[in-house]
């Protein structure tokens, strides 16, 4: 959905119970409803460009089935601690992610992610967890201008074939 004038997701979107893929690309939403979180056969979350979201809610947790998430161009501050119970996570995009500047530890319960691309973003860090990606094949950080280290960790990452 580019609806660009959309600025509000009703609650009632958590109804939606047989939805599998859920696009609010480029739209003024703020938020995201907490009634997300009853989503459970969604498998792709994408909200690029929605440049006034700052935040996940914390029912994203119970977003199971989710494979992909694209949080590509938000203001997003923060990743809830939560979404390392998303075990199914595939890909995670964050690029142009200005306001991003850390990752929660939790990250590292993502087993099955595969993609993690923070290009062109402010991340400063990144936790001593995300060694535990062991399925992670692609890492993108070009361009991450604040980003001062990368944790002893980085090593553990056996399948990574892709680091730019």
């Amino acid at each position: 959905m580019w609806c660009e004038s959309l600025t509000v997701i009703p609650d009632s979107i958590g109804s939606l119970i047989s939805l599998t893929q859920l696009f609010f690309n480029s739209t003024k939403i703020k938020e995201l409803p907490s009634t997300i979180g009853s989503l459970y056969y969604l498998r792709e979350l994408s909200v690029g460009n929605c440049k006034f979201l700052s935040k996940l809610p914390n029912s994203i947790k119970t977003l199971a089935s989710v494979v992909e998430l694209q949080l590509d161009g938000t203001t997003i501050t923060d990743l809830p601690d939560e979404i390392g119970e998303m075990k199914l996570l595939r890909k995670l995009e964050m690029m142009n992610c200005k306001n991003l500047e850390y990752l929660p530890e939790s990250i590292g319960h993502l087993a099955f992610l595969t993609t993690l691309n923070m290009f062109n973003g402010n991340i400063r860090e990144l936790p001593e967890s995300i060694g535990w990606l062991e399925n992670l094949v692609t890492l993108r950080l070009n361009k991450c201008k604040m980003l001062s280290k990368l944790p002893a960790s980085i090593g553990n990452l056996k399948s990574l074939y892709h680091f730019f």
